[in-house]
C-alpha cells in the first residue's frame, strides 16, 4: 500500500472515530438532560401533591377543631375487660345520664354545659359510687373534665372526626378496661349509638354553632365501625410513580 491510500485511510479512520465520538457525548448529554428534566418534573409534581395534601389536611384538621369547640364528650373507662366489668361500667354510665340528664338539657351551649358538669362532680361521683357498691363492688372512682383524643365515631347518622375534644371523664377502679364514648353536649349518648336516631333538638344546637360545611361533615358517611378500632380502607399512590408511568 502507497502512502497516499495509507494517509487516506488514516483521514477516514480519524473521521470516523471523531463522528462516533461526538454521537457518545450527545447520547450522554440527552441521557443527562433527560434524567435532569424527569428529576424537576419529579420534584414539581411531589411538591404539588404535597401542597395539596398539607391544605386538605390542614382544612380537616381546621374543622375538627371548631367541632370540638361546640360538644362536651363523655369517657367512661371500666376496672377491665371482664364480663362483670363491662356490665358495671355500662350501669354506671346509665346512673350518671340520669343523673345529668335534666340540666344538660336546659344547657344552650358547650360552655353552659361543661360549667353545670363540673358544678355536679360530687354528685356525679356520688352517683357513680352508690352504682357500684349497690352491684357489690369496692372499686374507687375518679370524675374530672380533661381534653382527650377520641376516634372516629358514628352516633346515629353523625359520625364526629378523630381529634382532641374536653370530655366528663370517669374512670373505674384500674381504668384498664373497654371505654364507652359519647356526646354529652348537646345529647347523643345512646345505647345504640350506630342504629339510634339524633334528636333534632341536638342537632339544632349543632347547626347554631357550627357553619353550614363543618355540619355538613358531620353527616358525610364514612366506613368506619362505632368501635374505634376501625381503620379505613386507604388506596396509596406514588407521585413518582405515576410521573414515569403516564398514570
Amino acid at each position: 500500500m502507497n502512502k497516499t491510500k495509507l494517509y487516506k485511510l488514516i483521514f477516514i479512520i480519524a473521521i470516523y472515530s471523531a463522528a462516533f465520538t461526538l454521537l457518545l457525548i450527545s447520547i450522554k448529554n440527552y441521557t443527562s438532560y433527560l434524567s435532569t428534566y424527569k428529576n424537576n418534573k419529579t420534584t414539581q409534581h411531589t411538591k404539588v401533591l404535597s401542597t395539596k395534601h398539607i391544605k386538605k389536611a390542614n382544612c380537616i384538621n381546621k374543622i375538627q377543631k371548631n367541632i370540638a369547640k361546640s360538644v362536651l364528650r363523655l369517657h367512661v373507662i371500666a376496672n377491665s375487660d371482664s364480663d362483670n366489668d363491662q356490665n358495671l361500667k355500662l350501669k354506671v354510665r346509665d346512673s350518671i345520664l340520669h343523673e345529668l340528664q335534666t340540666g344538660l338539657n336546659t344547657a344552650t351551649s358547650p360552655a353552659q354545659a361543661k360549667q353545670y358538669v363540673a358544678s355536679k362532680f360530687q354528685n356525679i361521683k356520688n352517683t357513680a359510687d352508690y352504682t357500684i357498691h349497690q352491684n357489690g363492688y369496692s372499686y374507687s372512682v375518679k370524675v374530672f373534665i380533661q381534653n382527650r383524643y377520641f376516634p372516629v365515631k358514628t352516633y346515629g347518622d353523625l359520625t364526629f372526626p378523630a381529634g382532641y375534644y374536653d370530655a366528663l371523664c370517669v374512670e373505674i377502679g384500674k381504668a384498664a378496661g373497654h371505654n364507652w364514648w359519647c356526646v354529652l353536649f348537646p345529647s347523643l349518648c345512646f345505647e345504640n349509638a350506630t342504629t339510634a336516631t339524633v334528636p333534632d333538638e341536638s342537632k339544632a344546637k349543632l347547626k347554631n354553632s357550627l357553619t353550614r360545611k363543618e355540619y355538613d361533615s358531620l353527616e358525610k358517611p364514612q366506613h368506619t365501625k362505632n368501635d374505634g378500632k376501625n381503620a379505613a380502607d386507604v388506596k396509596i399512590r406514588c407521585g413518582i410513580y405515576d410521573v414515569f408511568t403516564n398514570n
